[in-house]
């Protein structure tokens, strides 16, 4: 279960940074492609990215920090390239490249 904690609005950058709870009762805590994949549906901008995870210590909660974007060009500017190498997300690829690779293969 996610829920939103905080937000602040960085107007000088453009984007929000947004902090979030997830409790994980009875389960480890997930992963950073598990959590991406759960904040897709929660945050309004397509273009955010993890900053943050920070287990509570104790209790079967951990702390997200998230940075949010409209655009996509700014959000790869200002955030260092090992977040999103870290997250590791799958990207989609159109059906031609696919038909492509396995042709080749």
């Amino acid at each position: 279960m996610i829920t939103e904690k905080e937000v602040k609005d960085n107007k000088a950058i453009g984007r929000k940074e947004i902090v979030f709870t997830i409790k994980h009762d009875g389960k480890s805590q997930p992963s950073r492609t598990e959590i991406y994949k759960l904040l897709k549906a929660k945050i309004k901008e397509k273009n955010f990215v993890i900053i943050k995870i920070k287990p509570r210590f104790g209790k079967a909660e951990s702390e997200l920090m998230v940075h949010a974007y409209a655009d996509e060009a700014k959000m790869k500017y200002y955030e260092p390239q090992h977040y999103f190498k870290r997250t590791k997300i799958e990207e989609e690829k159109p059906a031609e490249e696919e038909k492509k690779e396995e042709v080749s293969a």
